[in-house]
């Protein structure tokens, strides 16, 4: 709407320079306020000008001031529209009336008239360069657009109840990591300042009422364009105009407190805000990545999708996306799924149907993503299309649909099915708790590492448990230790999926003579005594675990499977203990404190006449001396 009042601005100044009377121009003049006032007279304005180019068919600014009135306002009417441009044409205000005409043929979706209004511009003589490249670029969405409306996807779009939208505008939805906690902006129409988040519970069968999130956090600014990590502890949102803000828009923190509230707003800091606009957050399903929206000043149109890392409690490495995503364009509401690799974000510069449309880029690696892909009408439509989250296991989507700028009377949350084609990686989110085997009660001072081997990277936490969003079949390597308790080493593969959240519990032993811990996460090569990096953050744990209590002896035992003769498998195990204990002392553990020992094949826990069974059997073990 802003650009439109800008042309109608700019056609009532123009409207005096064509050689029209002076009466003829103040009645032109008195059309193009009708337009401007609010709400606009579109009624009026159009009759006036009609009146005006039945009188004088040469005047040009009233036969394109008439084609915005029938292609800008309801109700639209796109054989008036593009009758009154081409007449404006005809004038001679030709590149006005083509490049007004396919801008707006394409916000209608009509998509044929902008195709061809957009040939007209570009067949014209010494148009600027600027404005040839955005009728190229309108040429070919609208080329794509006739295409693609020939396909739709069937999204099973479904309203939320009365109790999510419980307000007039409700929009921004983030979902928590196991699919039972919906968070979203919302607002009155009447309240354009006073933006709150609420949040609504799943039911069995139902989304709960949204309620206002308890604590210090919705305040009578505006608190908006929420994010939430995927344990629910952390939420990411934007705030605009406050005291302790570094521009007009920043982005800020709130954590949960033990009772359930919410904290008070933190700013994200000088690492994130700037003078500049920033808003849109989207924080990664573990909280290590932060990807949010940067623009010189709010509605210029040169919004990008920026990305930061958190390392040791500061956000580094903060620079946008790659060209790949950004555009010299608009691209906002980006949304990063659970599985770490899906992206879906908003954008005008991409080829599309009109307005912003939705994508999908898969992250190829630390830096490169994949080129984006359209997701398909009707989900993309000639409107606005942004904001969409994609629940845990990837079958289904929220976003909002209504329209957030051209007066809508409602703004409302709706479900949708997503197609495979635009689907991640589906995730379950896990929950571990570590817990005394005695008593049964959780442990709070537990020290995790928590090592994934497929990617060779390991995460350090403290607390009595641990959450993350893993796809079905991801490996995880836990070493935990406390005080007064044995070293815990556990590998766990995700299995089947029965529900969009499992907890599990490992359990503590207290340390005492005799106790035996397999080292799960412990690897060799094939027939060989030399360790594989993945073993690292298990000798590290342990070095740290027997630094923590000094008293503690251990002896390392070596065991193998009965592939081979019973002296090579002895030999073997007892290299591959001595394997171990060299990589303690060189950690820093006193010699004197370790024994090592090879066993073979001779005390099996497992039968060997099975791979997994094998596989049992080959491993390395530590026994309390």
């Amino acid at each position: 709407m802003k650009r439109v009042i800008l042309l109608i601005i700019g056609l009532s100044a123009a409207g005096a320079v064509f050689g029209q009377s002076k009466s003829e121009v103040q009645r032109f003049q008195k059309a193009m306020e009708l337009l401007r006032s609010s709400p606009p007279q579109v009624e009026k304005a159009r009759a006036a000008l009609e009146k005006l180019t039945a009188s004088n068919p040469a005047y040009a600014a009233a036969w394109v001031g008439l084609g915005e009135a029938y292609s800008a306002f309801a109700p639209f009417d796109a054989a008036k529209a593009r009758h009154a441009f081409v007449r404006g044409a005809a004038a001679g205000a030709e590149r006005q009336s083509m490049f007004r005409w396919m801008h707006n043929a394409m916000n209608q979706g009509w998509y044929a008239h902008a195709d061809s209004a957009a040939s007209a511009y570009l067949d014209l003589p010494k148009t600027p360069g600027a404005q040839r490249v955005e009728a190229e670029k309108i040429r070919a969405s609208a080329r794509f657009a006739q295409s693609a409306v020939l396909r739709p996807e069937n999204y099973a779009f479904r309203r939320l109840s009365d109790s999510v939208n419980r307000l007039d505008m409700n929009y921004f939805p983030s979902i928590s990591g196991d699919n039972a906690t919906l968070y979203f902006t919302a607002r009155q129409r009447s309240e354009q300042s006073d933006e709150v988040i609420l949040a609504s519970q799943r039911t069995s069968v139902e989304w709960g009422a949204a309620q206002p999130l308890p604590g210090s956090l919705n305040t009578r600014g505006n608190e908006g364009a929420v994010s939430i990590r995927g344990d629910q502890r952390v939420m990411a949102f934007a705030a605009c105009e406050r005291g302790d803000g570094y521009g007009s828009c920043d982005i800020y923190f709130s954590i949960r407190r033990a009772d359930g509230t919410w904290s008070e707003a933190q700013n994200a800091g000088p690492a994130i805000n700037t003078t500049q606009w920033e808003s849109q957050p989207c924080l990664s399903a573990d909280g290590r990545e932060l990807f949010f929206v940067r623009e010189s000043r709010q509605g210029q149109g040169n919004a990008n999708i920026w990305r930061a890392e958190l390392r040791e409690g500061r956000w580094v490495d903060v620079r946008p996306l790659p060209a790949t995503i950004n555009t010299p364009g608009m691209e906002s509401t980006p949304f990063l799924h659970a599985d770490g690799r899906s992206l879906y974000f908003a954008s005008d510069g991409h080829l599309g149907l009109g307005g912003t449309d939705l994508y999908l880029s898969r992250r190829l690696n630390d830096t490169a993503w994949s080129v984006p892909q359209h997701l398909a009408y009707p989900l993309n439509d000639h409107l606005d299309n942004f904001g969409l989250v994609v629940r845990p296991d990837g079958s289904e989507a929220f976003l909002a649909r209504g329209g957030m700028y051209e007066g809508a009377e409602r703004v409302d949350l709706y479900q949708l099915s997503l197609p495979k084609a635009y689907q991640p990686t589906p995730i379950l989110w896990w929950t571990v708790w570590v817990a005394d085997r005695t008593t049964g009660r959780p442990v709070p001072q537990s020290e995790w590492s928590i090592s994934d081997p497929e990617r060779s990277a390991t995460v350090a936490h403290r607390g009595p448990n641990y959450q993350v969003a893993l796809p079905l079949g991801s490996p995880r390597g836990f070493q935990i230790q406390a005080p007064g308790y044995q070293l815990l080493s556990e590998r766990k593969v995700l299995g089947e999926r029965s529900s969009d959240a499992r907890t599990d519990t490992l359990w503590l032993d207290p340390i005492k003579s005799g106790q035996r811990t397999r080292l799960e996460n412990v690897y060799f090569a094939t027939d060989s005594d030399v360790l594989l990096p993945e073993s690292r953050p298990e000798l590290q744990s342990l070095a740290a675990w027997l630094k923590a209590n000094p008293s503690v002896r251990v002896q390392i035992q070596g065991h193998t499977d009965n592939q081979g003769s019973a002296a090579y498998n002895l030999d073997l195990s007892r290299r591959r203990a001595e394997g171990v204990y060299r990589e303690l002392t060189l950690q820093g553990i006193e010699s004197n404190r370790l024994e090592f020992k090879g066993f073979g094949m001779t005390k099996p826990v497992d039968s060997n006449d099975s791979e997994q069974g094998r596989a049992r059997n080959r491993r390395t073990e530590i026994l309390i001396l």
